[in-house]
């Protein structure tokens, strides 16, 4: 496992519930592995600060407060170096991850998934993104 490469990442962590258990436990866990990790409750919040800071990758909901993840994708990819987003949903929706690849999602996933293969999930993402010199899919039309 790449645990020296964490802590070289920072990752934004957007959750519509900040104080959620799960979204602590992967914040918490995420760190562990050396990650520099911002949580953010908003979807818009989210895009402002993106514009402000480069992150390494952003692990998402689907749902969340203010927009839709979904939304979200699609202003990142207004970015000129949108990065890697991997979207965490309540419920295995194949039509909804399709349509999230589509719109340049990296990942998706159904939640609960224990932190540890959120962060595996998130190497794995990284990994591709280097061997392909960026991540093609997040500009994808």
């Amino acid at each position: 496992m790449r645990q020296a490469a964490g802590s070289q990442l920072r990752v934004l962590v957007v959750e519509s519930y900040k104080h959620h258990e799960a979204a602590n436990a992967l914040v918490g866990y995420l760190r562990s592995q050396g990650c520099s990790v911002d949580q953010i409750d908003a979807g818009w919040h989210a895009w402002q600060i993106m514009h402000i800071l480069k992150y390494s990758v952003v692990i998402m909901d689907l749902r969340l407060r203010d927009i839709s993840g979904l939304e979200l994708l699609r202003l990142m990819r207004a970015l000129d170096s949108a990065p890697p987003t991997i979207l965490g949903m309540d419920n295995q929706m194949p039509s909804i991850q399709r349509i999230a690849m589509n719109m340049g999602a990296a990942e998706c996933y159904v939640k609960p998934l224990p932190p540890e293969e959120v962060f595996e999930l998130m190497i794995r993402v990284l990994d591709c993104c280097d061997e392909t010199d960026g991540y093609d899919n997040q500009l994808a039309a």
